[in-house]
């Protein structure tokens, strides 16, 4: 198991996450080749994209298709990846890994409700960092 990722049964599931939502904008930049207009736009994207992507997870969790569960962490591993978002993007992979298995119920809909959290707080600090309007 991935000590990273609490199960449903530990305390406190991902309050470790929660407390503490970083950004390596840094990074992003450098993944970006230092384009700060690209990096807007595709921060923009990202604010854009995730909420529909976190509301297709919900509804594949509450349908336990673990193989969507699989595809839609996997992308937002990704996006939180290109801006250095480590705890949501550990999250996304302990939840990935979690669906991969392919067992029924793997992955609880508690677990993609702390990810959902750890998602609006990213995009809540990028949105701040970047001085983008709510």
């Amino acid at each position: 198991m991935n000590s990273n990722f609490p199960t449903s049964g530990e305390q406190g599931v991902g309050d470790a996450h929660v407390a503490a939502i970083t950004l390596d904008l840094g990074q992003a930049r450098e993944n970006f080749g230092c384009d700060e207009a690209l990096l807007q736009e595709i921060a923009n994207v990202f604010i854009e994209d995730v909420p529909m992507i976190v509301a297709e997870l919900e509804e594949a969790c509450a349908r336990q298709d673990t193989a969507t569960i699989c595809r839609l962490a996997h992308s937002l591993k990704g996006l939180c990846a290109t801006f250095g978002a480590e705890p949501a993007r550990t999250y996304a992979q302990g939840i990935e890994c979690k669906a991969a298995s392919q067992r029924e119920s793997s992955v609880t809909c508690e677990q993609v409700r702390v990810l959902v959290g750890l998602l609006e707080r990213t995009i809540d600090t990028l949105r701040s960092e970047l001085r983008f309007s709510a």
